[in-house]
């Protein structure tokens, strides 16, 4: 950036020499300046003087006007030939601050990034300020899922409670509703999960027994064409056959699996859950209680989408 001087003409701003005093505005000014010219560190450069020029005839200018009033006395001669002494390093001076600020130009470039910016293969910034995060570098999220539709399936659960907690007790059959919408930050080539917490009034040695769980997704985009009861992307998906819990009334976590290939940013995704019959096995006595669901998925990505 140029050098910055005052507004008022210097001719007016050391108008004051005539008593032999600099004005206060004067002072300030050479102070600012040789505060900047201290700062330089490069090498003197070739030299050009539009400024200096300036300065001079302020110079020339003020002892003309002290000559013609015949106001002149030696302290004020003194100290313009002080002045024009100091001044005459003005352009080499001058030249040394302009490469300096291009030096500090051309490293401000390095030190911010033309956009995108990768940082090695982990960080991606994009010129709208969006950051990605690539392979190790992401979050692993959970989103609580209600119970509020899980007691509303055409064959409901049982409602129950136990300690601090509520549940609903699944029969074979039984079955029971969640909704969420896919996050903005969500990476995009990863799966999500539904995680089922459950747990089973029955030790698992009393009877060696099993549970398997259903889900039947729907993904349905916001603003589409697509029925909500035929959607493009829906599809079945099932646990397998569970253990339930070593200890009676210890919670148990299960996952079911909505591919990313299923799945768009903002998608409203519906899921029937049911617990079904097993492949092999012994049902337990007990009947399997889900006190709480989530949804797990990885985010890779801040800011909006």
């Amino acid at each position: 950036m140029p050098v910055a001087f005052p507004s008022m003409p210097l001719q007016e701003q050391i108008i004051d020499l005539r008593t032999g005093a600099m004005s206060r505005a004067w002072i300030a000014w050479f102070e600012e300046y040789l505060i900047r010219i201290n700062n330089v560190e490069f090498e003197q450069g070739s030299e050009g003087g539009g400024i200096a020029g300036g300065i001079q005839t302020g110079i020339d200018d003020l002892r003309s006007e002290i000559a013609a009033s015949g106001n002149i006395n030696a302290q004020v001669l003194n100290r313009i030939e002080d002045f024009e002494k100091d001044f005459a390093a003005i352009p080499s001076l001058l030249h040394r601050i302009e490469e300096l600020e291009n030096v500090v130009s051309s490293l401000s470039d390095r030190v911010v990034p033309t956009l995108p910016f990768y940082l090695g293969e982990a960080i991606k910034i994009d010129v709208d300020g969006h950051i990605t995060f690539y392979n190790a570098a992401v979050f692993e999220k959970e989103i609580e899922l209600p119970l509020s539709g899980i007691g509303r399936g055409a064959t409901a659960p049982t409602l129950v409670r136990i300690g601090s907690y509520t549940g609903y007790e699944f029969d074979i059959g039984d079955d029971g509703y969640f909704e969420f919408e896919v996050p903005n930050e969500w990476n995009g080539t990863t799966d999500i999960k539904i995680g089922l917490h459950w747990y089973c009034d029955e030790d698992y040695v009393t009877n060696s027994g099993e549970v398997q769980w259903q889900g039947i997704y729907a993904c349905t985009p916001e603003g589409s064409t697509e029925p909500l009861d035929a959607p493009t992307h829906t599809d079945t998906v099932v646990s397998g056959d569970v253990n339930i819990p070593a200890t009676a009334k210890y919670l148990e976590e299960t996952y079911l699996t909505i591919p990313a290939a299923a799945l768009a940013y903002h998608d409203i995704v519906g899921v029937l859950i049911s617990r079904i019959a097993l492949v092999a096995g012994a049902n337990p006595t007990a009947k399997p209680t889900i006190v709480s669901a989530e949804v797990s998925y990885y985010s890779n990505k801040l800011g909006e989408y």
